[in-house]
């Protein structure tokens, strides 16, 4: 059996992460898991009150990639980041942090920026990678059939929909977890995208969502809100990703 050595470090183990802790440990990675519920009962799964100041992380010395997966509340980013700052651990080589697209909507602007400066301006000497993920889609848990079955006068019909497959954010991270490690020791900020090359229209899309749940369809108004396509091109660029279409969600 293949010797486990330093391992990834998640915080904020939800749905999502729960699938990323998995792909690793399949692939024989030691993985370590940080929630703020104290009902997780896991091998190598850690309770953390972000609320107040973070004491202790053991598992932190033995973790040379971080992905931070938690809500875009300021204060608990804050918390932890101070935390990482003032013990400096000295294997971690690169932080993943999952934010949203939704940096690119007037009303959540100013928050998601707040967030991703606090770890655009760390002390630590790491890579950066900021995700900015669109809607999470996924069959087992996050169908899109049902975000929006029954309601009536949704706004924003003639809007394309920017949404992401969870696998894909899974795929993705993963493959940054093992991209080789960068040498330099001046730190590096890479921002990405992440979004499905299909944008049908929002009407359209959540129509045809429901209907194959057997459940009654959303009624949407002609209308756009603004929204804009949002593409991945720099994902695809870089790593030559391949994001999984919609169909699936559709037919």
């Amino acid at each position: 059996m293949k010797e486990k050595t330093l391992g990834t470090l998640i915080m904020g183990v939800g749905f999502v992460g729960k699938r990323l802790k998995k792909k690793l440990e399949e692939r024989g990675e030691n993985v370590f898991g940080l929630s703020r519920s104290l009902s997780k009962e896991e091998e190598n799964f850690y309770s953390v009150n972000l609320e107040e100041s973070v004491l202790s992380l053991p598992c932190l010395l033995n973790s040379n990639a971080l992905v931070i997966s938690l809500p875009p509340k300021k204060n608990l980013h804050e918390n932890f980041l101070d935390y990482l700052e003032k013990e400096k651990p000295m294997n971690l080589r690169k932080i993943i942090l999952w934010s949203s697209i939704g940096i690119y909507r007037k009303e959540k602007k100013e928050q998601m920026e707040e967030i991703e400066d606090l770890w655009r301006k760390n002390s630590l000497e790491v890579d950066l990678f900021i995700l900015r993920l669109g809607g999470l889609v996924d069959k087992e848990g996050r169908h899109p059939g049902r975000f929006l079955s029954g309601r009536k006068n949704i706004p924003g019909g003639d809007d394309p929909v920017n949404l992401v497959h969870v696998s894909d954010v899974v795929d993705l991270t993963s493959l940054l977890i093992k991209e080789k490690e960068i040498d330099e020791i001046e730190k590096r900020v890479h921002v990405y995208d992440v979004v499905s090359e299909d944008h049908p229209l929002k009407k359209e899309f959540y129509h045809k969502a429901a209907l194959q749940l057997h459940l009654p369809p959303g009624e949407f108004l002609s209308t756009s809100e603004g929204s804009k396509v949002i593409k991945s091109d720099e994902v695809k660029k870089d790593f030559c990703f391949s994001f999984k279409n919609l169909d699936e969600f559709i037919v």
